[in-house]
């Protein structure tokens, strides 16, 4: 989710991160919010997410974010078999 969390926190912190998290495609996007945004929150993230998911649908995912929620999916249907 991280293209779409970028753009949930610059809704919801004002602060765009999407230069840093390009050039630290590697690092977890939650320490870039949490050294970019002041007071940044992990539960004001989740709530603005959940916001978000009532709001759009499957397609405003990006295709690789679709991808990476079909695989996990899968993981876990295999586990609970």
């Amino acid at each position: 989710l991280r293209e779409t969390l970028i753009k949930i926190a610059k809704d919801t912190f004002g602060v765009d991160v999407s230069k840093q998290a390009v050039e630290q495609a590697e690092r977890p996007i939650v320490s870039i919010f949490t050294n970019e945004i002041d007071q940044f929150s992990k539960y004001k993230l989740a709530k603005a997410y959940v916001r978000w998911t009532r709001a759009n649908e499957l397609g405003a995912l990006t295709e690789v974010e679709r991808s990476q929620w079909r695989s996990l999916f899968e993981s876990i249907n295999r586990i609970l078999k």
